[in-house]
């Protein structure tokens, strides 16, 4: 049964007051859900609107406090304090942000990543000292000429598929005495006591990517993405089960209209994800959303960013 006109309606409303109430960005600066569903065909429309209803734009004050509450959470977890009293927890707390190094995983050349973002969250949410804040190349100076081996806390907004953290984790930067390293190098020799990362936001797939390719480092999200938030999963939750069988469909259809490949309809990885920051849209995101790279000017974007 097609979706009615007023269906159609309380979603958009719906949309609207989530902008209203500051969970979406304001429209129609940046957002403009009504726009985006008039890219589609009338027959279309049922489906279009149930991945609108499906999408999350989470805004840089949700995901910053997600980053805070799974800093609480290793706290807690790593001392036990649910077993403390509140002088005992406060005590505890201190001592845990007092032994932290928090950094960001980077792309090498990247000024628009979110990373540091989340290492200034560390820094006004958990009151973490900035003398403990450090970008990449700095962190491996400082590990690669200390004796003592340090607790490494990785923090972002999302790992979608874990293929930007494990390069991270590998990469190599150079040294004060001339030579080169990487975070997963010093692990291996010692020099990092424990390595944490804390996404916001992690896909299951990424988060076992992480454990398989680097062992060392403990994954503890805020939240966790299950295979079925993917457009991929035959058993996806995007949309209702009796529209699964014409999604694929639509995305092959509507790929020259949005401007991306038919091959990378599912965006990154294959992730097929409706989920967007208020800073930018993971590449994991399904590009009918916003369209490809080369999105015609007919076709309305979800996000104009």
């Amino acid at each position: 049964m097609a979706l009615s006109n007023a269906e159609e309606a309380f979603v958009l409303e719906t949309r609207r007051y989530f902008s209203n109430i500051a969970v979406w960005p304001r429209q129609p600066v940046d957002v403009n859900p009504s726009g985006w569903l008039s890219n589609f065909d009338r027959p279309d429309r049922e489906l279009a609107t149930n991945l609108l209803d499906s999408f999350l734009l989470i805004s840089t004050e949700q995901s910053t406090k997600m980053v805070s509450s799974a800093f609480h959470a290793l706290a807690a977890l790593q001392h036990d304090m649910f077993e403390l009293s509140s002088n005992e927890y406060q005590s505890a707390w201190t001592d845990f942000r007092s032994r932290i190094l928090v950094t960001y995983p980077a792309r090498p050349n990247d000024p628009a990543g979110s990373g540091h973002i989340y290492a200034r969250a560390a820094r006004s949410l958990v009151a973490v000292p900035d003398q403990q804040l450090f970008d990449p190349p700095a962190l491996i100076q400082r590990l690669s000429t200390t004796a003592t081996a340090a607790t490494v806390v990785f923090v972002d907004d999302f790992s979608g598929t874990g293929d930007q953290f494990c390069d991270a984790w590998a990469r190599d930067h150079s040294t004060a005495s001339g030579s080169v390293t990487s975070f997963a190098a010093l692990s291996d020799e010692g020099r990092v006591a424990e390595a944490i990362f804390l996404p916001a936001i992690v896909t299951a797939s990424a988060k076992a990517h992480i454990a398989r390719f680097c062992p060392a480092v403990d994954v503890r999200p805020a939240h966790v993405l299950p295979p079925r938030y993917s457009a991929s999963d035959p058993d996806t939750t995007l949309v209702p089960a009796s529209l699964r069988a014409g999604l694929d469909d639509l995305l092959v259809r509507y790929a020259d209209r949005a401007g991306y490949s038919e091959v990378g309809r599912y965006g990154y990885g294959g992730c097929g994800l409706a989920i967007s920051f208020e800073h930018a849209t993971p590449d994991n995101t399904l590009p009918i959303f916003n369209g490809g790279p080369m999105r015609p000017s007919a076709w309305t974007p979800l996000r104009s960013m």
